[in-house]
């Protein structure tokens, strides 16, 4: 008996090791394809400029509070699988404009996806 509990413990063991490797493994792999953020964004821009060091906070003020470019909603099918695709994909565009005139996620797309 002491020796199946042992040959559980060595296969659990194993298992629990190959799940943290495939975690550790998908998870870089993922952070590798993270947008960058604004701020990160700006300094990529500043850094670019080749402007000296005491200009840095100035410009990153004006990058950081001038409105991003409207990201144009890609064109999808219109099968009833990517409505929910559709309705993201307009959000992200109506919150990038500040057009979602106080609506939250939820009632955004509960509207887009009944249709209205």
């Amino acid at each position: 008996m002491k020796r199946l509990y042992a040959i559980i413990a060595v296969i659990s063991a194993i298992a629990v090791a190959v799940i943290a490797l495939a975690v550790m493994t998908f998870g870089t792999a993922v952070a590798g394809e993270r947008p960058q953020g604004r701020m990160q964004t700006c300094t990529a821009q500043w850094r670019e400029s080749g402007a000296d060091r005491s200009g840095y906070k100035a410009f990153i003020r004006q990058c950081l509070n001038a409105t991003p470019a409207a990201r144009p909603v890609a064109k999808t099918s219109a099968h009833p699988g990517n409505r929910m695709k559709i309705c993201g994909a307009k959000w992200r565009q109506a919150k990038a404009s500040n057009a979602t005139h106080g609506q939250t996620w939820r009632q955004f797309s509960t509207a887009c996806l009944k249709g209205a």
